[in-house]
C-alpha cells in the first residue's frame, strides 16, 4: 500500500493511537493529503508502547501539522495526576528528552490534569491485592506475562511451594524480582491452599500477542526454564542444555547452563526473561507444580471480567481500557534502578556550591549569567518504552491507584537529598566550611556504583530534586512522601530519613 500510494476511499481520515504507527504506516497514511484528503492524527507520544514492533512517535511528530494539546483528564482525579505526572516529570528530565533532535522529537512535554474533583480519586503504597475482598473487582497491571502470573500464585497460596528466601537475597542475580510486594514471608507461606478461598481470574486481552494464547507462550518459556534449572547432575552439577531458538532467539545454538544463562542475561541486559527467571528463583524444583496449579485455576477457566474477582493485564493489552481499581506490579520500570546520570551539558542557572543558600538565590541569579556543567536527570534509554509504559499503567486507574513500592522509595530519595542540602546549609552556618568535593552520604548504585560529593548532592537537588517539590507543590519546610501519601505516612518516617542520612 505504501510503495503503491494506494488512496484510502474517504475526504476525512481519523487516526487514533498515531503514536504506535510505524514509519511505513505514517508515511502511506499521510501521504493521503496529496489526494485532497483532510487527515487528524490523534495519540499521545508519552504513551508510545510498541516499539517492539517498529513503531516510533518521532515518526509522527516530524509531520508538519497544526498541533492541539487535550491534556485534561475526566478519568480520574488530581492525586492520581500528580503519579502519572511524576513519571512524565522522568520522561522530560532523561535523555529521551535531552538526546532528541529539534528536528526529529520523541515528544513533546506535557502534564496531564486529573479533572474529576479532589477525593475522587485515590493513591496508596499498600497492596489491594493481599486484601482483594475489600477491593474487587481489582485490576492487576503488568508489564509481563510472567509478573503477573507470578502475583497471582501467590493469591492461590502457591507461595507455600516456595524456597524460603530465595528471592532477592543478596546472592540471587540482578534479574531476580521480589513480587511479594509488602507481604512477608511468613504470611506468605501461612496461607492455606484452599479452593474456595481463592478468586476468580479474568485474563484480558485478545489475539495472539495478548490475552490467553500469549500467557500459553509464557508458560511454555518458563517451563523451558524449569527444565534448564533442574538440568543436573547427580552431584547436582549444572548441565548445559540448547534453548528453543524460538522462544529464546538470543540463544540460539549456544548450549548455556542455568547460571551461565542468568549471567548472560544480566550482561546483555535481556530483561525480557526477568521475570520468567523469578519464577523459577522462587519455586525451584516445584516450579512445575505452581505452574500446573495455575494453568487449573486460572487460564482454564473462563470467567468473564464481570464475574471476576481480580483481573490480569499487561500494558499492552489495557491500552484504551480503564477499571476502577488498579494494582501496578513491581515489574514495571523502577525509577529507583534507572538511577540518575550526569551527562547531559547545559548551562544552569542556580548558584554554585554554597554561593547562596536554597532559600536566597534570587539576588545571585539576577547577577549571573549561568555557568557549563553536566546536568542530572533520570538514566533512561534513549529510545525504551519502559517509562511510557509506567504512565499508561498509572493512567488506568479511575478510583484507586495502588503503586509499587519503588514509587514512594524513588520520592524517599529526593527528600533525602533536601535533607543532605539543608545539612550542608547548616555546616556553613556553623563555620564548618563544607567543601563541593566532600564525600557526601548518598552512593548511587546504577548504572556503577558511584559515592555522590556534596557538590554532586548540591547540583542534583537544583536539576532534579527541587523542580520536582516545586511541580508537586510540596511547602519548603515540607517532604514529598507524606504531601503524596499523607494516609502512610507517620513520624517514623520523617525519622527515617535523618538516619539514613546518617548512616549511609
Amino acid at each position: 500500500a505504501q510503495l503503491r500510494r494506494i488512496k484510502i476511499p474517504c475526504s476525512v481520515l481519523l487516526v487514533d493511537e498515531c503514536q504506535d504507527l510505524d514509519e511505513c504506516q505514517v508515511d502511506w497514511v499521510s501521504g493521503q493529503a496529496r489526494h485532497g484528503t483532510h487527515l487528524y492524527f490523534v495519540g499521545d507520544a508519552a504513551q508510545c508502547i510498541y516499539g517492539f514492533r517498529g513503531a516510533k512517535s518521532s515518526y509522527v511528530m516530524k509531520l508538519d501539522c497544526v498541533d492541539r494539546q487535550l491534556t485534561k483528564s475526566w478519568r480520574f482525579g488530581p492525586d492520581v495526576a500528580r503519579i502519572a505526572n511524576i513519571a512524565l516529570f522522568a520522561k522530560e528530565n532523561s535523555p529521551q528528552t535531552s538526546k532528541a533532535s529539534s528536528y526529529n522529537p520523541l515528544w513533546k512535554p506535557y502534564r496531564v490534569e486529573g479533572a474529576r474533583k479532589v477525593g475522587y480519586s485515590t493513591v496508596m503504597t499498600e497492596s489491594m491485592a493481599q486484601n482483594w475482598r475489600d477491593h474487587k473487582p481489582l485490576t492487576l497491571l503488568g508489564m509481563t506475562n510472567a509478573g503477573l502470573m507470578m502475583k497471582a500464585m501467590g493469591l492461590l497460596g502457591l507461595d507455600t511451594l516456595r524456597k524460603a528466601n530465595r528471592v532477592c537475597t543478596d546472592d540471587d542475580d540482578e534479574l531476580s524480582v521480589d513480587l511479594l510486594g509488602d507481604e512477608s514471608e511468613e504470611e506468605s507461606n501461612s496461607r492455606p491452599l484452599d479452593s474456595e478461598n481463592w478468586p476468580r481470574f479474568h485474563i484480558n486481552g485478545k489475539g495472539d500477542n495478548s490475552g490467553i494464547k500469549k500467557w500459553r507462550k509464557a508458560m511454555k518459556e518458563v517451563r523451558i526454564l524449569s527444565d534448564l534449572w533442574s538440568n543436573r547432575d547427580q552431584e547436582g552439577n549444572q548441565i548445559e542444555m540448547l534453548l528453543p531458538p524460538k522462544e529464546f532467539p538470543d540463544f540460539a545454538n549456544e548450549p548455556v547452563t542455568w547460571d551461565t544463562f542468568c549471567q548472560q542475561c544480566q550482561e546483555k541486559e535481556l530483561g525480557r526473561y526477568a521475570m520468567a527467571v523469578s519464577i523459577v528463583h522462587a519455586y525451584e524444583e516445584k516450579t512445575p507444580q505452581a505452574l500446573d496449579s495455575f494453568e487449573e485455576h486460572v487460564m482454564a477457566k473462563t470467567y468473564s471480567e464481570k464475574e471476576a474477582d481480580i483481573i490480569l493485564t499487561t500494558c499492552h493489552s489495557a491500552k484504551g481500557l480503564e477499571w476502577d481499581r488498579v494494582e501496578l506490579c513491581p515489574d514495571l520500570l523502577d525509577l529507583n534502578t534507572a538511577s540518575f546520570t550526569d551527562t547531559v551539558s547545559q548551562t544552569v542557572r542556580h548558584p554554585s556550591f554554597m554561593r547562596a543558600l536554597p532559600d536566597d538565590v534570587e539576588s545571585e541569579l539576577s547577577q549571573s549569567k549561568g555557568e557549563k556543567r553536566k546536568g542530572w536527570e533520570f538514566g533512561l534509554s534513549s529510545y525504551s518504552n519502559d517509562i511510557n509504559l509506567l504512565y499508561v499503567g498509572i493512567t488506568r486507574a479511575k478510583r484507586q491507584l495502588s503503586l509499587p513500592q519503588s514509587i514512594k522509595t524513588l520520592m524517599e530519595q529526593m527528600d533525602l537529598i533536601n535533607f543532605l542540602v539543608k545539612s550542608f546549609v547548616q555546616e556553613h552556618l556553623q563555620g564548618k566550611n563544607p567543601s563541593s568535593s566532600d564525600e557526601s552520604m548518598l552512593t548511587l548504585s546504577k548504572p556503577r556504583a558511584r559515592k555522590l560529593t556534596k557538590g554532586d548532592v548540591w547540583d542534583l537537588y537544583y536539576d532534579i530534586c527541587l523542580p520536582l517539590r516545586t511541580e508537586l507543590g510540596v511547602p519548603p519546610t515540607g517532604s514529598i512522601v507524606p504531601h503524596l501519601f499523607p494516609e502512610c505516612f507517620d513520624d517514623d518516617d520523617e525519622k527515617d530519613v535523618k538516619v539514613k542520612a546518617e548512616t549511609e
